[in-house]
């Protein structure tokens, strides 16, 4: 029994976590309501473990943890573990403008996409302090802010690099949104990214869009470029 109005702690173990809601399901809920909980999700780590967290009081990760998943219809507050990097997974309408989910104040955070996701961060202006986007599936359909890249820059990747999804990166002006791996369509109108010596596809929408190089060596055979329609 979680309680508001104090310090709860939680630890979980792997077997925990593999064995919630039947023997092959492995998620876990927590449902903390209002409460706040400090989170230990770290020994959390079968490639399908999913620590789904519940309720909209502040959970607080006190360890780096990957599997840690937002919920549908609930308002989340996720703060990530502050000395490492921690990969926080969500779903197509999880998170809207009340959500607060924060990566965490060090190391390369990333948010996992688990299925076909339309996700606005201009809408979504709590969702701060990722470096990564991941997206697991086909059909995403995401647009990014200045705000959301923040100081840093922000790195795509897929599952494989026929991964598909379209990010509107207009809006990005002060840093890099850089195409590692995946297939990626400019969705938005004078687009910019970054491509890395990893293979990448990316192909251009509506006008003008830029596909910077920083090294010669960065694009290579391994690279499939198409400039858009105009």
């Amino acid at each position: 029994q979680l309680t508001n109005g104090t310090a709860n702690t939680i630890a979980l173990t792997d077997a925990i976590v593999d064995t919630a809601n039947g023997a092959t399901a492995h998620q876990l809920t927590i449902s903390n309501g209002t409460a706040t909980v400090s989170l230990d999700a770290s020994l959390a780590t079968t490639s399908t473990d999913r620590v789904i967290i519940g309720g909209t009081g502040a959970v607080t990760l006190s360890a780096a943890a990957t599997k840690v998943m937002t919920a549908s219809g609930v308002d989340n507050n996720i703060v990530g573990f502050a000395g490492g990097g921690d990969t926080i997974i969500t779903k197509n309408n999880h998170l809207n403008s009340v959500d607060t989910i924060s990566g965490g104040a060090t190391g390369t955070d990333t948010l996992q996409f688990d299925d076909a996701t339309t996700l606005n961060f201009a809408t979504a202006n709590h969702i701060t302090g990722f470096e990564n986007l991941s997206f697991q599936v086909n059909g995403s359909s995401i647009t990014l802010s200045d705000a959301f890249v923040g100081a840093g820059n922000l790195t795509l990747t897929g599952t494989g690099n026929t991964t598909t999804a379209t990010v509107d990166t207009s809006a990005v002006t002060t840093n890099s949104v850089i195409v590692a791996q995946g297939y990626i369509t400019l969705g938005g109108s004078n687009d910019r990214v970054t491509i890395t010596d990893t293979a990448a596809s990316v192909a251009g929408g509506a006008g003008s869009d830029r596909m910077i190089f920083a090294d010669a060596d960065d694009i290579d055979t391994g690279d499939t470029l198409a400039g858009g329609a105009n």
